[in-house]
């Protein structure tokens, strides 16, 4: 797991939208969302806290894996609205 992000940055559970149902939590065939919940914050950032459900950039972020589940990696200025 990540010890601490730098700088404002953000850790996010990107939200999926299944075709079957409405939205999911994560399936890998499944279209991804530009939405989710912020797991973990990084330094100076004091608008927005873990647990908050956001709204950010479409193309933002860099998606890591870590303990075989996938998360996005967001600058705080990606972010456009909390939920």
């Amino acid at each position: 797991m990540i010890k601490k992000l730098l700088g404002q940055r953000v850790l996010v559970k990107r939200d999926y939208l299944n075709e079957k149902s409405s939205l999911v939590i994560s399936k890998d065939d499944d279209l991804e969302l530009n939405t989710g919940q912020i797991i973990y914050i990084g330094d100076d950032i004091a608008d927005i806290k873990m647990g908050d459900r956001i709204l950010f950039e479409e193309l933002a972020g860099q998606s890591v894996d870590l303990n075989n589940e996938r998360y996005l990696v967001l600058n705080y200025e990606n972010v456009i609205a909390i939920l």
